[in-house]
């Protein structure tokens, strides 16, 4: 990690002015194992008292932009919960990588070549650095995320593979995670459905990512490739172990997670993959206290959580009870 500018103005790291006001921003660069680095935007909003704890949020899709600004009630959760006394720090994956290709399909966070559980390392750095930082994060306070959809992504395989299930004390997983059968969501195979539980979702949601494995999962791979989608019709399997591999519920993933209080949240009006693949992980992992995940549904809600008033009063309150 090197952190090539902060705390400084948030007007100069991602128009990060916008949105929460008062906020100190960190220009910082990601370094990973067989991954090219790339900077990333943190804007940190300090609570006004002692802090409680600290909670990390992240946006869907690529995380190009802060959390604040991405949703309709983004401010005010994350104003909500600078007033319960939490940091929050926001992650904004806007900047290209080194070596990023002309003409290439920029993904953020998201951007290969490596495939998203490697691309994941770099979330799980900067994740690491902001709970390492005494700065920002009390050393003593619970430390949480909570992300959309592909955001959720990042923290599952960050407590799946980079052993970041002992420095997490809650998740709150919202539309996702999407990553869970990379070759399900890819390949698209007929079977590869799930039942979300919301009862105004009454069929069967396929796993199949559909225009989403052009926009996010082929840039994993290969920006100007299409790896991915190219095989969304055809079905070919020529790359399903690679795939697999890349997956959070891979053979080698952690999914017993002790020391994590994990929630899901899905929206009644969201019939996307995000929420059959994240059903089809929350059935196979156990969390603190031995059992199974909560799982809640937000009738009215489409796949953006916090864009409607009473998801947003969801995310704050999962927060707010159970990052402790």
């Amino acid at each position: 990690m090197t952190v090539k500018g902060g705390p400084e103005s948030c007007s100069q790291v991602l128009n990060g002015d916008q949105g929460v006001q008062g906020a100190n921003c960190y220009q910082v660069t990601v370094s990973c194992p067989n991954v090219a680095d790339e900077d990333v935007g943190v804007k940190v909003s300090a609570p006004a008292g002692t802090s409680v704890g600290t909670i990390l949020f992240t946006t869907g899709g690529s995380g190009l932009d802060y959390y604040d600004q991405h949703f309709v009630f983004g401010t005010q959760i994350i104003n909500r919960l600078n007033a319960a006394n939490y940091a929050a720090v926001q992650f904004a994956w806007g900047y290209r990588p080194v070596g990023f290709p002309g003409g290439g399909i920029f993904g953020g966070w998201l951007t290969g070549p490596g495939g998203p559980r490697q691309l994941a390392c770099r979330w799980a750095t900067v994740a690491k650095w902001v709970h390492d930082n005494p700065q920002i994060t009390s050393s003593t306070a619970p430390f949480c995320a909570t992300g959309n959809s592909a955001g959720s992504g990042a923290a599952a395989y960050a407590i799946s593979f980079y052993g970041e299930d002992s420095m997490f004390n809650m998740l709150e997983e919202t539309s996702g995670p999407p990553f869970s059968r990379v070759d399900n969501g890819c390949i698209c195979p007929a079977t590869a459905v799930q039942n979300s539980g919301c009862t105004s979702i009454t069929q069967p949601i396929s796993e199949c990512y559909g225009i989403d494995g052009n926009m996010f999962l082929d840039p994993a791979y290969n920006p100007l490739t299409h790896m991915c989608s190219s095989v969304e019709t055809t079905h070919s399997t020529a790359n399903a172990s690679t795939f697999l591999n890349d997956s959070i519920l891979a053979s080698d993933a952690k999914l017993d997670y002790p020391n994590v209080d994990i929630h899901f949240v899905f929206g009644g009006q969201d019939p996307t993959s995000g929420v059959a693949q994240a059903t089809e992980y929350w059935k196979k992992i156990t969390v603190k206290g031995g059992g199974a995940p909560v799982v809640d549904c937000v009738q009215d809600a489409p796949h953006r959580i916090g864009d409607v008033a009473d998801g947003a009063d969801k995310i704050v309150n999962d927060l707010v009870t159970f990052c402790k």
